[in-house]
């Protein structure tokens, strides 16, 4: 075998494995230390990612679907247990000299990465508009002009302008509500990005689904923190975060998946090392 190292993330020295993950031995992870890190990996057969049968291997769905479950199945274990820098997957090393020589060009980094961590894991936060109730919760803080009912060609008119204009004005208060969720996150948790959210490919459809995912975020938080972010957020209405009157419908509902492995706030160790 053209031997390869598949590296599956870094820990501290003192991260062993319990008896309930005693499964990762059974699988062929293994471990090793340099300084204070310890990095774990599988040996493996480098032709496997390498040249013509790389393409085919990764173009195969039947043999890249049990290593990316694998590799994720590891990286969620040892990550539970300890703090866990989690190697992308496929990062192959030719041997465990060139993972020292990482180590010596990023140990810093990732000394300070670990410490940081602590007990926090990755959360994601979705954030969802719930359409029938926007314009009663728009009407709670806005006094404007009733739309007319169309029962005229001039109120025909004059009705589908003003719907025109509160449509926009609605999409910018939506807007502003969102912020006001970004903010409240950043400020209760130190480590929180904005992820994009996914396009929905009925987004051009002139009539909207009754939810729609409009905000998506990623934030570092131990499981008790965790626990009590979802019981704010579960709360109708989210009086914690909106302090006005929306406060008393459902506007905006949110789901919140984790734990994980701290991927999004992993510092980038590609531009000191080749993989």
């Amino acid at each position: 075998m053209n031997r390869a190292l598949y590296l599956i993330g870094f820990s501290n020295t003192q991260l062993n494995l319990s008896d309930e993950l005693s499964w990762l031995s059974f699988s062929g992870v293994e471990h090793c230390d340099h300084r204070s890190i310890r990095f774990w990996f599988k040996a493996m057969d480098r032709s496997d990612f390498e040249g013509p049968e790389a393409e085919r291997n990764l173009a195969n769905i039947e043999w890249l679907t049990p290593l990316v479950l694998a590799h994720d199945a590891a990286v969620s274990a040892l990550s539970s247990q300890s703090p866990f820098y989690p190697a992308r997957f496929g990062t192959l090393f030719s041997s465990e000299e060139r993972i020292f020589d990482l180590i010596d060009a990023v140990g810093p980094t990732l000394q300070t990465f670990l410490d940081s961590l602590g007990k926090q894991r990755e959360w994601g936060i979705k954030c969802f508009v719930n359409w029938p109730n926007v314009d009663t919760a728009y009407a709670l803080e806005h006094e404007d002009d009733a739309i007319p009912q169309p029962t005229t060609g001039t109120n025909y008119l004059k009705a589908r302008q003003m719907k025109k204009v509160r449509g926009v004005a609605i999409q910018a208060w939506i807007i502003e509500k969102l912020e006001i969720v970004r903010t409240y996150l950043q400020t209760r948790f130190a480590d929180t990005i904005e992820r994009s959210t996914p396009k929905n490919p009925d987004d051009d459809k002139t009539e909207k689904e009754d939810r729609e995912w409009v905000g998506n975020f990623a934030l570092l938080a131990s499981e008790d923190q965790a626990s009590d972010l979802l019981s704010i957020l579960a709360e109708t209405g989210q009086p914690e975060i909106f302090e006005t009157a929306v406060e008393v419908i459902d506007l905006m509902s949110f789901e919140m998946t984790g734990p994980w492995p701290a991927y999004s706030f992993s510092p980038s160790l590609v531009p000191k090392a080749e993989s």
